[in-house]
Order: C-alpha cells, then sequence, then structure tokens
C-alpha cells in the first residue's frame, strides 16, 4: 500500500505542475498584448523598427484618473502657453500675442470642464477605462521610453484632449 502510495504522489505532482503551466496567466496574456500593440504603434506611428519592447510597468485608470491626468497636461500646457505670451508681449509681437491669446482662451475652458469632472467626481471611478504603461523600445542597442495609452480593447489611444478626448462625448 505504501509503495503504491509513493508511485501515486510524484504522479500526481507532475499533473499538477503540467496543469499549472498550461494555465493562462491573465497578467502575461496583457503584456503580450501590450507588446505586440506597441511593437506595431512603434513601426506605423513613430517609424521606429524596434528589435524588441519590454513593458516596464502598466497602471489602469478609471474615467477619473483619465480626467486627472488631462487635466494635469492641461496645466502644464497653460503655464507653456502662458511663457510663451509674456514672451510675445515683451517683443511686442501682436499677430504671436493674439495666437496665444487664442490657445490659451482654449486651454482655460477645457481645462474648466476638467476640474469640474475632477472636483465633482462625476465620472467612473471602478471600472477600468484605459492602460496607461511605460514600453521600452531597443533597437541597435539603444533605447527609447514611451508613456503610452491603450483601450481595453487593445488599441492605441492618443491623448490630445482637443481632437481625441474619450470623455466627450459621455460627460462634456
Amino acid at each position: 500500500m505504501i509503495k503504491k502510495l509513493l508511485l501515486v504522489i510524484p504522479v500526481m505532482g507532475a499533473i499538477v505542475l503540467i496543469a499549472i503551466s498550461c494555465h493562462r496567466n491573465p497578467a502575461q496574456e496583457q503584456i503580450k498584448k501590450l507588446k505586440e500593440l506597441s511593437l506595431t504603434f512603434a513601426k506605423d506611428s513613430l517609424k521606429l523598427e524596434a528589435d524588441s519592447v519590454q513593458i516596464v510597468k502598466i497602471d489602469t485608470l478609471t474615467q477619473l484618473g483619465y480626467a486627472k491626468i488631462t487635466l494635469e497636461m492641461l496645466e502644464n500646457l497653460d503655464e507653456q502657453y502662458q511663457l510663451n505670451y509674456q514672451k510675445a508681449l515683451l517683443a511686442q509681437n501682436d499677430a504671436l500675442i493674439t495666437e496665444m491669446e487664442t490657445y490659451l482662451q482654449q486651454i482655460r475652458e477645457l481645462k474648466q470642464k476638467f476640474i469640474t469632472i475632477v472636483d465633482n467626481a462625476t465620472v467612473d471611478d471602478k471600472k477600468a477605462f484605459l492602460y496607461m504603461y511605460q514600453a521600452n523600445f531597443w533597437r541597435n542597442g539603444g533605447i527609447f521610453e514611451a508613456i503610452l495609452f491603450a483601450m481595453p480593447n487593445y488599441k492605441i489611444h492618443d491623448l490630445n484632449p482637443f481632437s481625441n478626448n474619450l470623455l466627450e462625448k459621455s460627460i462634456l
């Protein structure tokens, strides 16, 4: 009886190991999909033929997280265009002053909409809305790092609140 038991234990252990190795890990599947997506994006949009890509970190964003990142981007744009506006004033460049005023107005209007979203939490803060991830591309021994955004259906999202705002249809 003991001899039979000693024979069964290794066989059962082998079966368990085979079952574990055949089980698909969702995180590994996600990384695989993001690698494929990233290489295609690098080739088609960045015109970069990468030898390989490493997914360094993945964060899941909710709609509220997306709104906060977009708001941060708009605040940075506001600061940059405000500096350019000040330079145009010093240079007394009327055409550039008018252009900067127009851009600043557009930035601030959109920024106010996102402030309202964030302050009132009028969007979902539970469900995965977008993946934000860091991808390191290697080519000829060099490295190119990028922060990319992918939708849950694994399509790249260009974070541009003026022309490609994912919340625009549902909230704004």
